[in-house]
């Protein structure tokens, strides 16, 4: 039991009216196609084809088959398709952002190194993967491109709480992938040494701050530009 399937009926009368039962199914994609006979048998049979044409005497129906899928699955394809608008016009300067694929459950990003950062003049990518549940579950995300960083491992993993679920995250439904890709630029320019991913990157940040820049510098030269 995939989805719901709701039927909207058009006739052509020419005898008196007859009615029909309602189509209702709870089987997304399931169409019907009835035959009748003169003592009023009915033939019904799965078909393939979204419609549904139905014959008694002169008197023909056709039912045309809505789909739905399930309810989380409409929520998150309605939502994106929200959020990804929104993106388009309300990203700040630095963060650029767009599907990868129809279903919208691969989203790509880019971040721009921050100026006056070690980072500056670097070309972050990202992968944004949307759960099933979404938003109810928080995105995951990963950078592709390789970044020395004390939040961000060799695998592209990110250590911030907007990506966690709760309690030791603060993932919430209201937020969105406006709110993450936002974070995401903050922490790529202001690193947390506090609550590393890489501890001795952190420490580096921390105890020798000229060295740590020159080491994200030369690693955002190397792999980011």
């Amino acid at each position: 039991m995939r989805g719901k399937t709701l039927c909207s009926q058009t006739s052509t009368l020419n005898e008196k009216s007859y009615q029909l039962p309602s189509v209702v199914t709870t089987l997304e994609s399931l169409v019907f196609t009835c035959k009748d006979t003169r003592l009023n048998l009915w033939t019904v049979e799965p078909v393939t084809r979204a419609g549904v044409s139905c014959r008694l005497g002169r008197l023909q129906f056709h039912f045309v088959a809505l789909s739905y899928g399930r309810p989380e699955t409409m929520l998150r394809s309605a939502r994106l398709r929200k959020e990804l608008e929104m993106l388009n016009t309300q990203l700040p300067p630095g963060i650029v952002c767009n599907a990868a694929n129809e279903s919208m459950d691969q989203i790509e990003a880019v971040i721009f190194g921050t100026s006056g950062t070690p980072y500056e003049g670097g070309k972050f990518k990202i992968s944004i993967q949307i759960p099933e549940r979404y938003p109810f579950d928080a995105p995951r995300v990963k950078f592709q491109t390789p970044v020395y960083h004390p939040n961000i491992d060799s695998a592209g993993r990110i250590c911030l709480d907007v990506l966690q679920m709760p309690p030791k995250g603060r993932w919430k439904p209201s937020l969105n992938l406006k709110a993450v890709l936002l974070s995401l630029q903050a922490l790529l320019a202001q690193p947390n040494p506090d609550d590393p991913l890489v501890p001795h990157v952190a420490e580096q940040f921390k105890l020798s701050r000229e060295l740590f820049n020159s080491q994200a510098a030369k690693h955002t030269r190397r792999h980011a530009t």
